[in-house]
């Protein structure tokens, strides 16, 4: 997950990446307020989503930082984040080579896909999915191995996605939330440093058509 480190802002200048947010602060609001609903009413009957690009912006993100000892809470300036769904790498070697290890643990889950998906009534279902979340303006994106959630609640089936591992839930074209959490609870870190804990909660809309997957 992205590391959230303070920083010292030069006021008088606007780098590429400052105007590039500007212009997805504008963008994006006016995709999500015209974005056709394909994620929430996709897979009509539980069945896996064949495709999936959503771009997802945050409204509001906070936490803490660590200064002189102790954690202090802080606003933090939001991102913004393309998702995708992939495959996932049947090859070990190709997945440690490809940075998508988490993903190809997948195959093992499958019977536990299958099981639930017999037992649950028909209004459930779960899939085992590889999402690409990539944050605009950063170098490297991040593959989570996710579940992909349908159920069938009030007679529309609603589509959902779980990446515990990366702390990721969202609903495709509604709302979603990241955590950037870590396992440092040290006292008295070297250099008095720690990374940042950071909430962000906002809302993702369709880049694509997400459709059924084909059998």
């Amino acid at each position: 997950m992205w590391k959230h480190r303070r920083v010292r802002h030069c006021s008088p200048c606007r780098s590429l990446a400052a105007v590039r947010s500007d212009l997805y602060r504008w963008i994006v609001p006016i995709v999500l307020s015209s974005v056709i609903a394909f994620g929430r009413e996709a897979g009509e009957g539980g069945e896996r989503l064949g495709s999936l690009q959503q771009v997802c912006v945050t409204d509001q993100a906070t936490g803490f930082n660590w200064e002189d000892g102790r954690w202090v809470r802080t606003q933090f300036k939001g991102g913004t984040y393309v998702v995708s769904k992939i495959e996932s790498p049947n090859d070990p070697v190709e997945a440690v080579r490809s940075d998508k290890m988490a993903c190809a643990k997948l195959a093992a889950e499958e019977t536990t896909f299958r099981m639930f998906n017999e037992f649950a009534g028909g209004d459930h279902k779960m899939y085992g999915t590889c999402l690409r979340l990539h944050r605009v303006g950063h170098k490297n994106p991040e593959f989570m191995k996710c579940r992909e959630l349908h159920s069938k609640n009030t007679g529309t089936w609603v589509v959902t996605f779980a990446c515990e591992d990366a702390n990721f839930y969202f609903e495709p074209n509604g709302q979603f939330h990241l955590g950037t959490v870590h396992g440092f609870v040290e006292s008295k870190p070297k250099d008095d440093y720690k990374d940042s804990l950071v909430i962000s909660v906002g809302n993702c809309a369709g880049i694509g058509e997400e459709v059924p997957e084909s059998h």
